[in-house]
């Protein structure tokens, strides 16, 4: 499972366990109080005494970790997952701190059910943050901290971007639809196996014509072939344009490596249509057909 799958399924996860008990509590304190977490055991019982004001409260707290843990599910944007990260380890550390230094009064099995349960609202933000990735200072477009600041629609356009080359890196398929307009359309120069202009790229693929996937996955096994290295070069409140590496690696071990200019629309916060301007078509047209070559034995 890749890293952007394993930290929505706990985002996930958080949020259901926040749902659940906050509407609980909310909707029911005293029997939240008296029988926490359910099945027989009565944990919140335990540490009396009982405040519905209190008790009300807290349920409402937890929801609205929850609706924030639900938005970083949805949307992976790296801040919102962070920030939701940390939010969580504020209130878990010391809810896990006062429960180990208070176990005198449980059984051992209520022990280690509330050490694991708690432990575990510490580990998987700790887990999220380890997941995200490293921010990259260079992708900012030129110009966005400079005396005149770009509009929140020249920021929305570039973050939206900078979320899918980091989707195209970690092949993650779902997040790339989630950004792209369902009239996406997709400009390749016409010489490139898959060039082309190209409204419907599932349609395009069940006819078998080539794509960009479908050359570039063989052809990069690891992720220093998927890395992209990109760039924003400049951004507007329309378009962005991007300054990206195209890299692969053929059947033989022989390589390419080579710039590619991309201008891209983005249009309410999808992007809308995309055209790629390689910097050596020739060279890039080469490679791929010694690597068709390669594979076919020819």
């Amino acid at each position: 499972m890749r890293a952007p799958a394993v930290s929505r399924t706990i985002l996930w996860l958080l949020a259901a366990e926040l749902a659940l008990t906050g509407g609980w509590a909310l909707a029911s304190p005293r029997s939240f109080f008296a029988n926490f977490p359910g099945a027989g055991h009565r944990w919140t019982a335990m540490l009396p005494p009982y405040n519905e004001h209190l008790t009300r409260d807290v349920g409402s707290l937890w929801l609205g970790l929850a609706v924030v843990t639900v938005a970083a599910a949805l949307t992976l944007e790296r801040r919102l997952v962070v920030v939701t990260a940390l939010a969580w380890l504020v209130y878990a550390t010391p809810h896990l701190a006062f429960h180990l230094a208070h176990l005198e009064n449980f059984s051992t099995a209520d022990k280690i059910g509330q050490v694991l349960a708690l432990s575990l609202g510490v580990a998987l933000p700790l887990t999220l943050l380890v997941l995200a990735p490293k921010p990259n200072r260079s992708r900012e477009p030129l110009g966005l901290h400079a005396d005149t600041e770009p509009t929140m629609s020249t920021r929305a356009n570039v973050r939206v971007i900078l979320e899918i080359f980091e989707a195209i890196e970690q092949r993650d398929e779902q997040r790339f639809s989630e950004l792209v307009d369902p009239d996406f359309e997709i400009h390749w120069p016409p010489s490139l196996p898959y060039g082309g202009t190209y409204r419907d790229l599932e349609a395009t693929a069940r006819q078998d014509r080539p794509t960009w996937t479908g050359t570039w996955t063989p052809l990069q096994p690891t992720a220093a072939e998927r890395r992209m290295d990109m760039r924003i070069v400049a951004a507007s409140d329309e378009e962005v344009v991007a300054l990206w590496r195209q890299r692969g690696l053929s059947p033989a071990g022989g390589r390419f490596d080579g710039q590619v200019l991309g201008l891209y629309r983005v249009s309410d916060g999808k992007l809308a249509r995309a055209q790629m301007f390689y910097f050596d078509t020739a060279a890039l047209a080469s490679f791929l057909a010694d690597a068709e070559r390669q594979k076919t034995g020819q």
